[in-house]
């Protein structure tokens, strides 16, 4: 066995090592640059957006009436729905998976541009069709709802302008 002698390090693999984590490393959208003016936003979209989807999900259980298959189409309303607003964070983030998918593995402005027009037009139109597709149970109970809450703001509308009328009344007798 011949000797075969120690070699220094040039940092050459560290380098490599360096590159390797950083090419693995999960990026999402907003913070991918590290940037605290691009990171705060994306916050600020990512946990509105959660707030909102929770606190219609939580509402629409409780107000409306259901049927057995409602459920399921309620469901696959919301997955759509998650999708559609949270397409930023699924689409134009740096995972591995985005590289398999057809329209956006090009990684051209272009390609995304037309997969995010895709994903979008794609995502309103199964909800819709869900939407649709509910059982008239639901339909009614929805409209039922939604005519409680015109009736309400009308009232609120009508109390505000005779609040405005009493007081315009008041200042005009008493100058």
């Amino acid at each position: 066995m011949a000797y075969k002698p120690y070699k220094v390090n040039t940092g050459e693999y560290e380098y490599k090592k360096e590159s390797k984590y950083q090419i693995e490393r999960l990026k999402l959208f907003g913070f991918r640059s590290g940037i605290a003016w691009k990171m705060i936003p994306a916050l600020f979209y990512y946990l509105i957006v959660g707030l909102i989807l929770y606190s219609s999900i939580v509402g629409e259980i409780r107000e409306f009436k259901f049927e057995e298959y409602d459920y399921i189409l309620l469901i696959l309303k919301y997955i759509f729905l998650v999708i559609l607003l949270y397409s930023p964070a699924i689409f134009l983030s740096d995972f591995k998976y985005n590289k398999k998918m057809p329209i956006f593995k090009n990684g051209t402005l272009t390609s995304k541009f037309i997969g995010m027009a895709v994903v979008i037009v794609m995502s309103l139109f199964f909800i819709w069709t869900y939407q649709f597709c509910m059982s008239s149970t639901y339909k009614e109970s929805a409209e039922k709802y939604y005519r409680m809450k015109k009736e309400q703001k009308a009232s609120m509308i009508d109390k505000e302008s005779e609040n405005t009328e009493t007081v315009s009344v008041i200042t005009e007798t008493g100058n």
